[in-house]
Order: C-alpha cells, then sequence, then structure tokens
C-alpha cells in the first residue's frame, strides 16, 4: 500500500487516535483495516493491525478474550511471515506477556515466553 491510499491513512488515523486515547475510534478503523488486510492476504499488516486491537483492548480494561485473540492472532501471523516478521513477533509477544502479568496469568505468561523463545515449556 502506498501512503496515499485510502488504507494508509485510515491507519494513520486509528495510530493518531490511538495515541490521543480516543481507543473507540482507533478500534473501529483497526478492525475495518484487519479485515481488508486479511482479504488481500497483505499479512504483515494485518498482523500490525491485530497487534494494535489487542494493545487498544488492554487501554480499553477490556483484557478478554477479544484482547487475547488478537495478541496471539498477531504473534502467530508474524512467525508465518518468517524470518523478516520474527522481530515483530518478539516484540507482540513481549508486549501480550506484560497484557497477561496486568490480570496476574503468571503461567500463560511464562508459556508466552516460551513461545518467543522457541522452546518447548519444562513441564508440558
Amino acid at each position: 500500500y502506498t501512503f496515499s491510499s485510502i488504507e494508509s491513512q485510515i491507519r494513520v488515523l486509528s495510530d493518531h487516535a490511538f495515541m490521543l486515547r480516543d481507543y473507540e475510534l482507533a478500534l473501529s478503523n483497526y478492525r475495518l483495516l484487519s479485515t481488508d488486510y486479511k482479504l488481500d492476504k497483505v499479512w504483515k499488516h494485518y498482523a500490525g493491525v491485530q497487534e494494535m486491537m489487542g494493545l487498544t483492548y488492554f487501554m480499553m480494561d477490556q483484557l478478554g478474550r477479544d484482547a487475547e485473540y488478537c495478541m496471539e492472532n498477531a504473534f502467530n501471523t508474524y512467525f508465518k511471515i518468517g524470518p523478516p516478521g520474527q522481530r515483530n513477533a518478539m516484540r507482540c509477544g513481549l508486549w501480550w506477556v506484560e497484557m497477561l502479568k496486568t490480570i496476574d496469568q503468571y503461567k500463560e505468561a511464562a508459556s508466552v515466553y516460551f513461545r518467543i523463545s522457541g522452546e518447548e515449556p519444562l513441564h508440558s
């Protein structure tokens, strides 16, 4: 996508809304973009929007299935991209861990750490 494309402009709007703490506007636009990127099979953009949706849910104090789904989806999609997406997957995973720790889900956070490192848990 070029910077002048509608999708890119919506992404900029969404990111600005997120920074200005208008999380509902940001989330609605991220959802719109998520659908477009998935249909167009632009996986890096799709994963980025999913990650931002997860962070937006977190900032709205709505840490539940939706936030968890978005972060896991972003993490897995980044890994599917291959080597170019692994750094993004690591960043996404670290945000996901921090989200889990805020709600005292330390066991789940530990399993995400293992996924980031590519290691198997000791007692799986």
